[in-house]
């Protein structure tokens, strides 16, 4: 490995372990929920909820962590070919259900997320300067 390449990966993990990372992400969110899109994706999602839930109301007597890995399994795999078994495997009746392919609740999050990063020079100049400031004090921290 190159010399600059350790020091790329030397500042990364730098940047990570001095809790930047964390920070910026915190951050970014904050940010997020800020915006109509967020209120767009919980509305959604309480939609998807709401109907799910009156289709199978027994589904409300299941264990938190079960009923959370369910509804997000749900949305994660909207408009894939396993969104309606999976939806049948926990006995909800897929003909009593909108066409949730509607809320793409993945790809709107998606977009809101690309829209607020990609092409950021405030997010772009704010990491040059951090790992500038970390450049300088050289690194003391990976001995």
């Amino acid at each position: 490995m190159s010399s600059n390449e350790e020091d790329a990966k030397t500042l990364e993990v730098l940047y990570k372990r001095r809790g930047y990372f964390d920070a910026k992400r915190d951050e970014l969110l904050q940010q997020f929920k800020q915006t109509d899109t967020h209120a767009q994706l919980l509305e959604m999602i309480k939609s998807i909820v709401d109907e799910i839930v009156q289709t199978k109301p027994e589904l409300l007597l299941k264990n938190k962590g079960q009923l959370a890995a369910l509804i997000e399994g749900i949305i994660l795999r909207q408009n894939s070919a396993a969104h309606e078994s999976s939806l049948t495997n926990f006995g909800i009746d897929v003909s009593k259900l909108s066409n949730h392919d509607n809320y793409d609740v993945y790809q709107l999050f998606e977009k809101q997320v690309k829209s607020s990063t990609e092409g950021s020079e405030e997010l772009r100049n704010s990491l040059i300067q951090t790992l500038h400031t970390l450049r300088r004090e050289k690194l003391p921290d990976l001995t």
